[in-house]
């Protein structure tokens, strides 16, 4: 025998012993498995014990209900317990599966007596049953060892037993008795040999893979559950993560914003000011990109239609990329092809998968350019796509270019997280569309897609709103911050009251509960993750006061994933606002929530003064003096600007006070700005 085997049955055991000790509501449900398995272990005796006395009646009526109950209980219990171990993965005990196979071999060793008297009911051939019943428990031990080939063995020995013990009988009878000649009765007693013999082989095989089949089921249900469990702690990770990465991040971007919008800081901090924001923004991004992705897996992705411009959509991105190919001395060339104006779709998508795809075509091309063609395609559909002169993508690297975090040569060398692409196509993929590469390396790659975007029926185009002055007049509003982190007010309060809002603050949500005792502001900005009392709880507690009803609830977090967005929407708040907080996002929710109108510039319309300067759109210079002009700012060589800005101002009074504008912004260094007005202008 096998004497580690044993060993280990020996440790199931004992742990065993200490499972029965320990867990109360398994140990009764074992305790009930092997009570209803002895029972079915009884029943096969006491068969055994009819037949060999041949009481007949007796068998039939006595065995067959009651073999079937104490089996189907036994099997109950052992599921019962089994599942709920696997449920709270824990290691299944050897004895469970050991106990198991006794029950099922037993229930197997009970159906040949049957059998077995059923053919022969004589006294003469009931001397073969004890043999038999000595074959089946020999085949159920033989299992505790859970190996086939010790099965087939005893099988074949309990055959040979068998046929021995049945010649002995029959050579008695044939000496004492002329009822059983040995030569008439020979051939049934060699075939019941045969057939318990080949019974022998079969069990062997069968218990093997009865268990086999046990096994692969319950790991097939431990594993889906590990996988479960690790899906759960990995969106746990992320939105902790998410959490704890994004509360700093709202301190520098909002305090970055903050010195950004300031017209008075010194021209030598302002370039430090901007180095800030641009890298915030862009680990911001990084940081949305995994939780895109993260989103994206779980299937919790979903396509927000509204009504927008795709022409400002368009334009937006023409003075991104324009202003970024003259950087890198690349041609910039935009062709749109009867596209409707106002349309139906997801704008964030359709802004982020354009941001994607044409910031990786101006990374990776160093010469020629860049071509964004947009075209309409039937009645309600886009083209777009996306053409550079690039190095080009190889056949080898394209069936693997959407793949998650995969990343070509030229990829790794010009760095990035290997999901831009990924999320781009799986976007795409959401919204209708299907996202394809046509390369030729060394010669150009071109990036296309269509999308259903059905035109709507408005009259009127949206207006691109990119910066709010302030509240309208007419429009008045009054607000409160809670968060228990102070500099997270403070940039709140601080992009609230620079439109006019007037505001208050509070430290906790019990501080909180006890303003609005005696004031009810027109809408609340609450943090939801504060200690003591959550937003969620604050939330609750407002709603449920007749005089705050009307008040409109804003939930302010760092937690960005879909479902918890979701989640707070529908315990009763209004909006969700995400941290780190932008200004274009805050003004866009409060428009939504609290029904109130801006004074509205485009970035185009203001000069360094927040002044709406009338002659961006006027005033016509010459090519060569406003490609200088463009090639100044992009060098930021501030002496051949101010020469330029002088050869402009002597053109007439129009460009005069248009180079005084630009002269503001120039002092201030704000060549974003100097850009988009220089964008904005014609040329002759």
């Amino acid at each position: 025998m096998n004497t580690n085997r044993w060993s280990d049955n020996v440790q199931s055991s004992a742990y065993f012993e200490q499972q029965l000790a320990k867990e109360s509501l398994h140990s009764q449900q074992l305790r009930a498995s092997i009570l209803a398995g002895i029972f079915a272990v009884i029943t096969v005796i006491v068969s055994g014990v009819y037949i060999i006395s041949n009481i007949k009646g007796a068998i039939y009526p006595l065995f067959i209900p009651f073999l079937v109950m104490t089996l189907t209980l036994h099997q109950l219990a052992t599921r019962t317990y089994i599942s709920r171990h696997v449920r709270l993965n824990r290691e299944i005990p050897k004895v469970v599966w050991y106990f198991n196979a006794i029950i099922e071999v037993s229930a197997f060793g009970a159906g040949i007596l049957v059998a077995q008297y059923a053919l022969f009911s004589d006294p003469v051939y009931a001397l073969s049953t004890p043999p038999v019943l000595g074959f089946c428990i020999i085949i159920t031990l033989s299992t505790l060892l859970l190996d086939s080939r010790v099965s087939i063995f005893t099988g074949m020995v309990a055959a040979f037993e068998y046929l021995s013990i049945v010649i002995f009988t029959l050579s008695f009878t044939s000496h004492n008795s002329e009822m059983h000649p040995f030569f008439l009765d020979y051939p049934i007693y060699v075939t019941k040999a045969v057939i318990l013999l080949a019974v022998g082989f079969s069990a062997g095989f069968v218990a093997r893979e009865l268990r086999q089949h046990m096994i692969r089921t319950f790991k097939s249900i431990q594993d889906q559950n590990r996988l479960a469990k690790a899906d759960q702690q990995k969106s746990m990770f992320l939105a902790n993560m998410s959490h704890e990465i994004r509360t700093p991040l709202n301190a520098i971007l909002g305090y970055s914003q903050m010195l950004d919008d300031d017209k008075d800081i010194p021209v030598s901090k302002r370039r430090a000011v901007s180095g800030i924001l641009t890298s915030g923004t862009h680990l911001l991004n990084l940081i949305n990109e995994v939780l895109d992705l993260s989103k994206i897996e779980a299937g919790q992705e979903q396509v927000h239609l509204v009504k927008f411009s795709l022409s400002n959509l368009i334009d937006d991105l023409k003075i991104t990329f324009e202003n970024r190919c003259t950087e890198k001395n690349l041609s910039w060339e935009l062709s749109i092809y009867d596209v409707k104006k106002l349309v139906y779709g997801d704008e964030h998508k359709i802004r982020q998968v354009l941001l994607n795809l044409l910031g990786n075509a101006v990374k990776f091309t160093t010469t020629g350019g860049i071509h964004l063609v947009v075209s309409r395609e039937g009645d309600d559909c886009v083209k777009f796509e996306i053409i550079d002169t690039g190095p080009g993508i190889p056949e080898t690297d394209q069936t693997e270019l959407f793949a998650p975090f995969y990343q070509s040569q030229a990829g790794c060398e010009q760095g990035g997280t290997g999901l831009g692409l990924a999320i781009a196509s799986a976007h795409v993929r959401l919204m209708g569309g299907e996202l394809a590469v046509d390369s030729k390396p060394g010669v150009r790659t071109r990036f296309y897609f269509t999308l259903p975007l059905p035109e709507s029926n408005a009259h009127t185009e949206l207006k691109a709103l990119t910066k709010v002055q302030q509240l309208a007049p007419g429009n008045s509003l009054t607000a409160l911050v809670i968060d228990d982190i102070a500099a997270n007010r403070e940039i709140l309060i601080w992009m609230l009251e620079r439109i006019g809002v007037v505001v208050e603050q509070a430290a906790s949500g019990s501080e909180a509960i006890e303003y609005l005792k005696s004031t009810h502001p027109d809408i609340i900005f609450c943090d939801i993750r504060m200690p003591s009392l959550t937003g969620t709880q604050v939330m609750q507690q407002i709603i449920i006061q007749p005089d705050l009803k009307n008040i409109k609830l804003v939930a302010v977090s760092a937690s960005a994933l879909t479902h918890e967005r979701q989640a707070y929407l529908d315990t009763g708040f209004d909006a969700f606002l995400e941290k780190p907080i932008r200004m274009k996002e805050l003004y866009s929710c409060i428009s939504e929530v609290a029904e109130v109108e801006y004074i509205v510039t485009t970035q185009s319309q203001v000069d360094g003064s927040g002044q709406i300067n009338p002659f961006a759109s006027s005033v016509e210079l010459p090519n060569e003096l406003l490609v200088a002009l463009k090639k100044d700012v992009v060098a930021h060589n501030m002496t051949k600007l101010k020469k330029h800005l002088a050869e402009l101002s002597v053109l007439g009074p129009a460009e005069q006070t248009l180079a005084k504008q630009l002269s503001k912004l120039s002092d201030k260094y704000d060549m974003d700005e100097l850009m988009n007005v220089l964008n904005e202008l014609q040329h002759d």
